[in-house]
């Protein structure tokens, strides 16, 4: 049921692609300031969460694992030049991630329909095929990527819902994801944990999309684009150095 009060899908993005962009910025930019990548953890969940809540709602599964192929194959360039090369086969971007998720929801909801034990096996046979095809074909957070999207499907609904979200969410990013880690109370804390805490924004969600299809498709642009601009602002940050350095060994 919708509620008036909350915040809708097109607020909820933008701050996903706010947060996204602090993480980059910490990523590509300031690698050694880690409180941007701190923020920048509670991206992805949001994203994560959208993922689910399209696949529930999506009238048509074939266009919107399309959309989501195209804009992967758009944005690997940009994703790559992250790592100084335009082919990395040792990484995949994140909607690429999406879009075995994506896949793999189908598998599970197809899988599961088996009456008993069989039903359950489906399911689960779902997700490890889920899992092996990230880690296999090494997209951005890997296998545990493509499971955190599941369990935002199947804990969209039910009594324990949310509390069953937060326990696979404190486990996957807590024990599963690798990330850096800071020092806290003596012992070494992985940041991805802080992906948690996007949960109490998502909740606030509240059903409605608050964004027209142009809108959507900015959403989408906006990830490759944000790439690009800040693989831009690095380049002309090194050859100025490079430049600057040259000036300084010859004068």
């Amino acid at each position: 049921m919708e509620q008036s009060k909350g915040l809708d899908g097109g607020t909820l993005k933008l701050i996903a692609a706010a947060l996204m962009l602090i993480d980059h910025v910490g990523a590509i930019l300031l690698p050694e300031t880690v409180i941007l990548r701190c923020i920048g953890r509670l991206a992805f969940p949001i994203f994560a969460f959208f993922i689910a809540e399209g696949y529930a709602h999506t009238r048509s599964f074939g266009r919107y694992l399309l959309r989501m192929a195209i804009w992967a194959a758009v944005s690997e360039i940009p994703f790559n030049l992250e790592f100084g090369h335009f082919f990395v086969p040792g990484r995949q971007n994140v909607l690429w991630t999406f879009c075995l998720a994506l896949l793999t929801l189908r598998g599970l909801d197809r899988l599961r329909r088996e009456p008993g034990a069989i039903g359950y096996a489906g399911a689960a046979l779902a997700l490890a095929a889920g899992f092996a095809a990230g880690e296999l074909l090494h997209v951005d957070y890997g296998g545990w990527g493509v499971v955190t999207v599941a369990l935002f499907y199947l804990c969209r609904e039910g009594r324990y819902a949310r509390c069953g979200l937060l326990l696979g969410m404190l486990a996957l990013n807590g024990l599963c994801i690798s990330s850096r880690t800071v020092p806290a109370f003596g012992i070494a804390v992985p940041i991805q944990i802080l992906a948690a805490a996007a949960l109490p924004v998502i909740w606030l969600y509240n059903g409605r999309p608050g964004v027209n299809r142009r809108w959507r498709w900015a959403f989408y642009a906006f990830y490759p684009a944000h790439l690009l601009v800040l693989e831009g602002i690095h380049l002309v940050y090194c050859f100025s150095v490079f430049f600057i350095s040259c000036l300084v060994r010859f004068t």
